[in-house]
Formats: C-alpha cells, sequence, structure tokens
C-alpha cells in the first residue's frame, strides 16, 4: 500500500471495497438464478417422466 499517497488511500478503498461488493452480488444474483432454473428443470423433468409413463401405459 506504501504506492498509493495517504490522500488517495480512502478512495483506493472505497472502490476496490464496491468492486469486491458488486462481484459478490453478481455471483449470488447467479447463483439464484441457476438455483431456480433447477427447480424449472426438476419440474419439468418430473412432469416428462409422468406423460412419459402415462403415454407408455397408454400404448
Amino acid at each position: 500500500m506504501g504506492i498509493i499517497p495517504k490522500r488517495h488511500r480512502k478512495w483506493f478503498l472505497k472502490a476496490l471495497d464496491f468492486q469486491v461488493s458488486t462481484k459478490f452480488w453478481v455471483v449470488v444474483i447467479l447463483l439464484q438464478h441457476v438455483y431456480h432454473a433447477a427447480i424449472i428443470l426438476e419440474n419439468f423433468t418430473r412432469c416428462a417422466i409422468a406423460a412419459g409413463k402415462m403415454f407408455f401405459q397408454l400404448k
């Protein structure tokens, strides 16, 4: 940290903190999307399996 002058250090830390927090939130949002997609996919798979079973029973 010796390279950055004292008066700039505060702003540098703020910018760094902001970057870290935005990256954190981006990761959180992406994880939420992945989670929702997994739930939808699971429901879709269950429906497809149920429909497949019914289809084969009708044959």
